[in-house]
């Protein structure tokens, strides 16, 4: 299996997603991204936020479904329906599982395993990211990095595009153009 690695620092993943997110960790939180809803004020700075959120403004019957016809379960998320289809209802001997040497666990992904490893270590080894604004600390830089978006306003971060009839904003000027419709 390849493997992307980050060319900032040590890490690396088998997954590109992966490595998408951890770049940001690398970027001051207004250089991140954000992601905003064209519908509402809602804005995040993880993209899988935004898709869950834009299900809202969907009827429930337009909302795709993924249904298990093993069991009850149901999810809207096409990577949480074959992730349930491979812990639930495969057999272990038919998928790669990674196990932790110091305890119990088992996980059939790397990353699950390279972040429950960190559970063992004493925290004193274990490096720390602190905000400087408040008490907040973590062992992931990622973490700290989304945190940090928490103390920034997003409309100081990006220009947006306001509705002259409404309080709607916006910081694309197509969506924009979407909502005047409505006027």
């Amino acid at each position: 299996m390849d493997e992307f690695k980050c060319d900032q620092c040590k890490y690396a993943t088998v997954y590109k997603r992966n490595l998408r997110s951890h770049i940001l960790t690398h970027k001051k939180p207004n250089e991140a991204g954000w992601f905003y809803c064209y519908q509402c004020q809602y804005s995040t700075v993880r993209k899988d936020h935004l898709k869950n959120h834009l299900l809202t403004h969907r009827k429930p019957e337009n909302v795709q479904k993924y249904k298990c016809n093993q069991c009850e379960f149901v999810t809207t998320r096409i990577g949480y329906f074959t992730q349930h289809l491979i812990i639930r209802h495969t057999s272990p001997d038919k998928v790669r599982q990674f196990k932790c040497d110091k305890c119990e666990f088992v996980t059939t992904r790397i990353g699950y395993l390279t972040k429950h490893l960190k559970r063992h270590k004493n925290p004193e080894e274990v490096w720390r990211y602190k905000c400087d604004q408040c008490e907040f600390q973590t062992v992931y830089k990622y973490h700290l990095t989304t945190h940090l978006k928490r103390h920034v306003n997003p409309k100081e971060v990006r220009k947006l595009f306001k509705c002259d009839h409404c309080e709607f904003a916006v910081t694309r000027k197509e969506y924009l153009k979407k909502h005047l419709i409505k006027h």
